[in-house]
């Protein structure tokens, strides 16, 4: 039992790229991440998905609030709610916000 240990201990560790022509086509940072373990292309999918949320959810707040205002509250009218510019500037605070802390 002890000689099994000391053989499997005394292996070297195994890389995940068996060809060297493979491990050059990542970058430094991606082979980093994946011997580790890490899952860079689910993170590259993520950063974009929270680059589009950050970036047009709070574009469309901002859209919308322009137009209630230039168009003399025609959301107050349509749906009958009072104070919609100020929830349109709250949305856009509260994603531009979110959209900064995911970034950190």
């Amino acid at each position: 039992m002890e000689l099994q240990q000391e053989a499997i201990e005394s292996q070297p560790p195994v890389s995940l790229f068996s060809d060297k022509a493979e491990k050059s086509l990542l970058t430094r940072k991606q082979q980093r991440y994946t011997e580790s373990g890490y899952d860079y292309k689910r993170k590259d999918w993520l950063n974009i998905l929270t680059l589009i949320a950050g970036i047009f959810v709070p574009l469309i707040f901002l859209i919308m609030f322009f137009i209630d205002v230039f168009s003399r509250n025609v959301f107050d009218r349509i749906w009958g709610w009072r104070h919609l510019t100020a929830l349109f500037v709250w949305f856009f605070l509260l994603f531009t916000a979110l959209y900064i802390v995911t970034w950190l």
